[in-house]
């Protein structure tokens, strides 16, 4: 059996006359047409292989394909590393796993929450960090905090923060604020007087710099597009605890972290979304995880509410029973709340519920470590 290839059918224009047919095309005609040869196929030149685990290279001294220069465009070999710092024993920073360096952190929360104290803690983490000698290269002897505040208006309200924060003295000798005027600055005159090698840069609040929100939008966009090395954005949310506009606004930032307060004075943080991982050093000491301390979930079809447990329970003293503490470990900080005050109206000793909180809460670290890969997001207290 034989093919000739240099035949073609000329009813069905098939290649190639097969012997076994006896001089016939498969479609049943006997009418061919000679075609020219096919030009033989070039050889491909070798290339060198990653030396990757079970790959094989090709022999010493082979040809090596150079890479080709698109113009125009940038390699993927081309682009740096992101650059993450770790400032230990900051909050947001044990909350994110470290910040990656010009990253846009938008802040926010209601009245009280927390967020400009947290934003100080931070900001001042990061000027230590960047004036110290062993910051190497990076170090710099001058490295002030501008502080925009459109919110506040008050030098001593921002004052505050910082010694709450406990970092007063970073206020006094680091932090640059706008000078007052009777007239209110804009947002661009405010980031004009910004020097173009600041490294720290901190907004309050956004909703104060532009009233809607077309405008939010193009002044993170404006924040973006500077060389800073940390921009901290802080604003407020809605009734419904979210932001204003938040889809088109977290497209524009690096990191969204919500600020909340609880009612018994509880500050907690969370972020919803982080463009980088977290460096080696926050990570080895667990931070930067998806799930950092006691988780909050929401309820579940077979997880009773805390009216439930306090009926329950009669309400004459916490339900230390497995099943309630496992129960409790799911619930939601407003049912957590709800079960404690109807413990504190029944005049139960403060003793018995920290207890049944310790109880709680090591149930809530239990399920934390057997849910590590939950995508919920975090809450750090």
């Amino acid at each position: 059996m034989r093919v000739d290839l240099s035949l073609e059918c000329q009813v069905c224009l098939r290649l190639g006359r097969d012997s076994m047919y006896g001089g016939r095309c498969e479609c049943g005609a006997n009418t061919w047409l000679e075609t020219a040869p096919l030009p033989p196929r070039p050889p491909v030149p070798p290339r060198l292989l990653a030396p990757t685990q079970g790959s094989l290279l090709p022999p010493q001294g082979a040809p090596v394909e150079p890479v080709r220069v698109v113009p125009g465009f940038v390699r993927g070999a081309g682009v740096p590393d992101s650059v993450v710092d770790d400032f230990e024993g900051a909050r947001l920073n044990e909350l994110l796993g470290g910040v990656k360096r010009g990253a846009l952190i938008l802040i926010v929360g209601r009245a009280g929450a927390g967020k400009s104290t947290s934003t100080a803690q931070l900001v001042a983490f990061v000027a230590e960090h960047w004036t110290d000698p062993a910051s190497g290269c990076d170090q710099r002897s001058n490295c002030d905090i501008y502080w925009l505040d459109a919110d506040q208006k008050d030098a001593s309200l921002v004052r505050t923060c910082f010694n709450t924060a406990e970092v007063e003295d970073i206020f006094e000798n680091r932090v640059v604020l706008l000078p007052p005027r009777a007239e209110p600055y804009t947002w661009q005159e405010a980031l004009d007087r910004v020097p173009s090698d600041a490294r720290i840069v901190v907004w309050d609040s956004l909703e104060a710099w532009g009233r809607t929100d077309p405008e939010r939008l193009k002044i993170l966009q404006a924040i973006r597009a500077r060389p800073a090395w940390l921009n901290v954005v802080i604003g407020g949310t809605n009734k419904e605890g979210g932001i204003s506009g938040v889809e088109s606004l977290e497209r524009a930032d690096d990191a969204t972290v919500f600020a909340e307060r609880t009612d018994d004075d509880e500050y907690l943080l969370r972020f919803t979304k982080r463009r980088w991982r977290p460096c080696a050093s926050a990570a080895a000491r667990g931070a930067g995880k998806r799930r950092s301390g006691p988780a909050r979930r929401p309820l579940s079809a077979t997880t009773r509410s805390a009216p439930e447990a306090g009926a329950a329970a009669g309400t004459a003293a916490p339900d230390f029973s497995a099943e309630t503490v496992a129960a409790a470990a799911r619930w939601s900080v407003r049912e957590l709340e709800s079960y404690r005050a109807q413990l504190r109206a029944q005049s139960v000793p403060r003793d018995s519920i920290e207890g049944w909180n310790r109880a709680v809460l090591d149930a809530q670290q239990a399920l934390t470590s057997e849910s590590d890969q939950d995508d919920e997001p975090p809450v750090l207290h």
